[in-house]
């Protein structure tokens, strides 16, 4: 599943950078850009959390 998070932010973040290339509507193209950082600091926290997960399993 972690894959799947990881492939759709990234997927938002080149879409969003080739849309503020093109110029796009600025609205649209913004609301993709915090889609995307909302998608990526929500993965990795998914990150910290599992590891933190399994640092105190191992304790």
């Amino acid at each position: 599943m972690n894959e799947v998070k990881d492939s759709i932010a990234n997927i938002a973040t080149i879409g969003s950078i080739g849309m503020s290339m093109m110029q796009v509507q600025n609205i649209l193209t913004v609301a993709i850009l915090v889609t995307a950082l909302w998608l990526n600091i929500q993965r990795i926290l998914a990150n910290r959390r599992k590891a933190q997960k399994e640092k105190d399993q191992l304790d």
